[in-house]
């Protein structure tokens, strides 16, 4: 089933106040290290990246890790061709506004066209502290099989649509567990997960992955 919505990989759709600068926060470094060994993961999956065959080659994919507060360190716009980030790789949400689709960064890099997405889980519930954003044909083809979540078609990425639809399917999740998917309908082979930690929102994201590649397989 294919999404009804025409959409461009990539885009940055959200009011961004960017200011250009090294980032300075007292827990970045660790917190890159953190990233890093978890993107690593996604990388060489092939969950994030830049394919010339997919998506216009444009990059795809993202990943968040909570610094404090609803603040949070997020991959920059166009690293998916990135195995490694480095500290200008990467930008520094400081502060974001869901409903007026307003986010303020800075960084040596602009934030992903993702990165409200990220920050509406984060605001949801404080015990969030990572979000992983990815492209899977496998899971967004077969996330009913599978018991997915998911936004609606007529949703597309990088609005305060879809942060609210995110926020709702994820307090849902919530209730269960302190991690879970959620599949973007509107955003073609989009999916996030979100989870206590990097290790958390990525293992749930692996499992769920695992099972519709599987499914996959029996047809």
């Amino acid at each position: 089933m294919e999404a009804r919505n025409s959409e461009q990989e990539g885009v940055i759709k959200y009011d961004l106040e960017f200011r250009s600068t090294k980032i300075t926060e007292p827990d970045f470094e660790p917190k890159l290290q953190v990233l890093n060994r978890w993107r690593s993961v996604l990388w060489r999956l092939g969950l994030v990246g830049q394919d010339p065959l997919r998506y216009g080659g444009l990059g795809f994919g993202n990943i968040s890790i909570r610094i404090r507060g609803d603040a949070f360190l997020v991959s920059g716009s166009q690293t998916g061709h990135l195995s490694f980030l480095s500290t200008c790789d990467c930008a520094f949400v400081r502060d974001f506004d869901l409903a007026r689709n307003s986010l303020i960064a800075e960084g040596e890099c602009r934030p992903s066209s993702e990165a409200l997405s990220h920050g509406a889980l984060y605001d949801l519930h404080e015990g969030i502290g990572a979000v992983v954003h990815v492209h899977s044909p496998e899971i967004w083809q077969g996330f009913e099989q599978i018991g997915l979540r998911f936004t609606s078609e007529t949703i597309p990425y990088g609005t305060p649509e879809m942060a609210f639809a995110l926020q709702t399917e994820a307090n849902a999740l919530l209730k269960m567990s302190s991690s879970g998917v959620v599949v973007m309908r509107g955003h073609h082979d989009g999916v996030i997960s979100f989870g206590r930690d990097l290790e958390d929102a990525t293992m749930v994201l692996l499992s769920a992955h695992a099972r519709a590649v599987k499914m996959k397989s029996r047809t």
